[in-house]
């Protein structure tokens, strides 16, 4: 869980890890104990067989040279 202008984002990966619907999602909460609301777009990362992107179930933030 990270918070950023206020609002706490946890990160979540889901599925098996052996199959192609393994995946990354975000949920956002105005406390760090929640209750969380995941988010619509969701996952934000999943297997693209097209691009050989296969299972990136785990994750991390980072911020960039520019802030964001």
């Amino acid at each position: 869980v990270i918070e950023h202008d206020g609002v706490f984002h946890l990160t979540f990966s889901g599925n098996a890890w052996s199959n192609v619907c393994y995946a990354v999602g975000v949920a956002t909460a105005a406390d760090p104990l929640g209750p969380f609301t995941r988010d619509e777009t969701n996952p934000i990362l999943a297997t693209d067989e097209d691009s050989g992107l296969y299972a990136p179930g785990h994750n991390s933030i980072v911020e960039g040279p520019d802030g964001e």
